[in-house]
C-alpha cells in the first residue's frame, strides 16, 4: 500500500472479474492455491455483506491460512449512515455517530442513536433509526478497526474501501446510456482486467465461457502430496552419462573400422569438459549407449 497524499492506494493486487460469481470465486481460489501458501499468511477481506459476499464465503476462500480478518466495507457503513439518517441536519449529531462508529465505541453509538430517535418527528424517521441501529449491532464485529483487534495493534493502516477498485469498470462500462450483450460485456471485462493484471494476451485468449475447475479442497490436497514426495535427485556420473550419450546420439556419423569409438569418446570428452569433470577413466565410468 502506498500513500499518495491523503489517500492510500492498494498495490500489487489482482482483479478477478466476471458476470458469474461462482466461477469468478473459483477462479479467485485457484490463484490463492497457486500463488500463496496461506497456511502461513494472515488474510484480510473486506465486503458490503450483501448476498453471496457474506463473511461465511470469505472464510471458505481463506481456508487453510494462519488467519482471517474480516471487514464490513467503510465507504458502505458510511452510505448505509447516511440513507438511514438524511432527514438530519448535516454535522452536529452525525458527525459524532461517524466517530463512535469508527472508533468502535457501542456504548456512544447506541447514546447517539437514542438522541436521534429522540429527535425523530415521524414513525418513517423513528423506524430509519432502529434499523440503523440493528444494522451497527448486526455488523458491529467486523467494524472493529485494525489496531484494536488482538494482535494487530501494531497495524496502522487497514483495507480502505473496496469501492473505489470498481471505478476502472464503471467508468468504461456505466453512464451515458451505455448498453450491453453478455458476451460484449464479459469481453470487456476481461480486457479492463487483463490490462491492469498485466496479463491482456492471456486473458484474451480465453473461453469467455471459463473453464470447470476442480473444488478447492481437492486441488489443495492433490497439490500437498506431491509436494511431499521428494525429488530424486541423480548423481553426477549419472548426469553425465546420459549427456555424453545424448551428444553421442547427435554426433555419431558412420565411417571407417575404429570413427564411431572416436566420435563417442569427443562426444563424451566434450560433456566432461564442459561440465569442469575429468575425462580420466578412474574418475568416471561412461557406458556406451
Amino acid at each position: 500500500m502506498k500513500q499518495i497524499g491523503k489517500r492510500r492506494i492498494l498495490t500489487g493486487f489482482h482483479v478477478f472479474a466476471g458476470f458469474d460469481r461462482k466461477h469468478v470465486l473459483e477462479l479467485l481460489e485457484a490463484y490463492l492455491d497457486n500463488h500463496y501458501d496461506l497456511s502461513r499468511c494472515t488474510v484480510l477481506s473486506n465486503s458490503d455483506g450483501g448476498s453471496g459476499y457474506t463473511k461465511d464465503v470469505f472464510d471458505k476462500l481463506a481456508e487453510g491460512s494462519q488467519r482471517h480478518e474480516h471487514f464490513r466495507d467503510r465507504y458502505h457503513v458510511n452510505e448505509k449512515i447516511r440513507q438511514r439518517l438524511g432527514w438530519v441536519r448535516k454535522g452536529g449529531m452525525v458527525d459524532r455517530l461517524y466517530h463512535k462508529v469508527w472508533q468502535h465505541d457501542l456504548e456512544g453509538v447506541h447514546c447517539c442513536l437514542d438522541m436521534l430517535e429522540g429527535e425523530a418527528s415521524t414513525a418513517e424517521e423513528e423506524e430509519n433509526v432502529r434499523k440503523l441501529r440493528a444494522y451497527l449491532e448486526r455488523n458491529w464485529e467486523w467494524l472493529t478497526p485494525l489496531p484494536l483487534r488482538e494482535g494487530m495493534e501494531d497495524c496502522r493502516k487497514g483495507l480502505g474501501t473496496c469501492e473505489s477498485n470498481h471505478r476502472m469498470y464503471t467508468y468504461r462500462m456505466k453512464k451515458q446510456g451505455r448498453r450491453w450483450s453478455y458476451r460484449g460485456g464479459l469481453a470487456m471485462v476481461k480486457v479492463i482486467s487483463g490490462l491492469k493484471n498485466d496479463d491482456l494476451e492471456q486473458a484474451l485468449a480465453g473461453d469467455l465461457r471459463g473453464i470447470p475447475m476442480k473444488s478447492r479442497k481437492e486441488y489443495r490436497n492433490t497439490v500437498r502430496e506431491v509436494l511431499k514426495k521428494p525429488v530424486p535427485r541423480p548423481c553426477r556420473a549419472d548426469l553425465a552419462s546420459g549427456l555424453a550419450g545424448t551428444l553421442y546420439e547427435y554426433t555419431l556419423i558412420p565411417r571407417e573400422p575404429g570413427g564411431q569409438a572416436q566420435e563417442e569418446s569427443a562426444g563424451q570428452h566434450r560433456v566432461l569438459s564442459l561440465l569442469g569433470w575429468s575425462t580420466r577413466a578412474d574418475s568416471v565410468r561412461l557406458p556406451g549407449p
